[in-house]
């Protein structure tokens, strides 16, 4: 008789993935309508083309004794209050015998928000399980039985990024993903050996919208948004300066950080000489932009509400290229920089319309250049 051992790590008999099975709507065919015929001949009669009903979908069969015994221990954890919890023994004999998407499917079939997601495929099959808790689990699998442990998801849930090996280690690199607009919220890495399991990396430095990538075998640049307490012009969610960058490091011990700062390219510049208008403090703006800007831009912007702006063609690429401009990242340098300029007016109310250019001085961008008038 199998055995499941409840403690850090539970181990579950563990089957090859199988098909899921899926219906298919069918939509009707339109029925042709018949082309009246002179009055004087008798319209023809044409037969209505057959109708197909539409497959019925296929019943969810009930679950077996066993597994809706589970299915209810499942939905008791999780409703633990204040704090619900994922029991990793109920999870684990619920994988046992099903493949990864298997899994999925009879989780599903809980109350709990639990988000399962399947990935890989036979013996290199992944599930991770959790949702909006502190603490998930995931699920791999070890000479053909599941292992399980528990992974913190910081109330968010975990999407797979990668699945690598490095040497004898099998890493797995996820990303703690929001749920909403604040995009993604931090990193977890997971280092197996066989049976183990250890974190390698966990970050979630209060950031948002943030992307991961790989630069070699053993640098990963994270990037996000968080922004120094200062007053932006463009100020809505979707429009607010990113560029946080940090770089991770890889060792035999896990991942070390080895830098991080803000990136100040043209844009996050154009935000910060907005908003110090906004704030009728133009001259909190001196980092982003040469006094003779500042000046030209005060003159030209009274107070409002919001701004429009438009972007000369190289702006988004000379953006992606200040990220890599970093002098502790490994590898080929970016582009060269290149000025970049943007077409400004109030939207409410609304006001004159100027161009303000930026170049890139020292390890940042500044406005150099404020003067009436439009982009091509």
């Amino acid at each position: 008789m199998r055995r499941i051992v409840a403690l850090a790590l539970v181990a579950v008999a563990c089957s090859a993935p199988g098909p899921i099975a899926s219906a298919t709507a069918s939509a009707a065919p339109a029925i042709p309508a018949a082309t009246p015929a002179p009055a004087t001949v008798p319209a023809p009669i044409v037969p209505a083309a057959p109708v197909h009903p539409a497959p019925t979908p296929p019943v969810t069969p009930p679950l077996d004794a066993r597994t809706a015994a589970l299915i209810e221990d499942l939905d008791g954890s999780c409703a633990t209050r204040p704090t619900p919890v994922i029991p990793l023994g109920v999870i684990g004999q619920l994988a046992s015998g099903r493949s990864a998407r298997e899994t999925v499917e009879v989780l599903a079939r809980s109350k709990c928000l639990l988000r399962p997601a399947a990935y890989g495929e036979g013996a290199s099959e992944v599930v991770t399980v959790g949702a909006y808790l502190e603490t998930g689990a995931v699920l791999w699998v070890d000479r053909g039985f599941w292992k399980i442990a528990p992974v913190p998801i910081d109330y968010g849930y975990l999407a797979l990024l990668w699945d690598m090996q490095r040497g004898v280690q099998r890493e797995l690199f996820f990303e703690i993903w929001s749920g909403g607009s604040a995009g993604a919220r931090g990193y977890v890495a997971i280092g197996i050996s066989g049976e183990s399991a250890r974190m390698t990396l966990h970050t979630a430095p209060g950031a948002s919208q943030m992307f991961a990538r790989r630069l070699d075998a053993d640098h990963v640049l994270v990037t996000g948004r968080k922004l120094p307490e200062r007053r932006w012009g463009i100020d809505s969610n979707c429009c607010l300066p990113g560029g946080h960058e940090w770089l991770w490091g890889w060792t035999p011990a896990g991942y070390v950080l080895g830098g991080e700062r803000q990136s100040r390219d043209a844009y996050y510049a154009l935000s910060a000489l907005l908003g110090a208008i906004d704030s009728g403090h133009p001259e909190t703006a001196s980092d982003v932009a040469r006094p003779s800007a500042i000046d030209a831009a005060a003159a030209l912007f009274g107070p409002g509400l919001l701004w429009t702006y438009k972007a000369s063609a190289n702006a988004n690429e000379q953006d992606q290229a200040e990220l890599l401009r970093w002098n502790v990242l490994p590898g080929a340098a970016p582009i060269a920089a290149a000025a970049v300029r943007y077409e400004v007016a109030r939207y409410q109310p609304a006001g004159p319309t100027a161009v303000i250019t930026f170049e890139r001085i020292g390890d940042g961008w500044l406005a150099t250049d404020v003067h009436a008038g439009a982009l091509p």
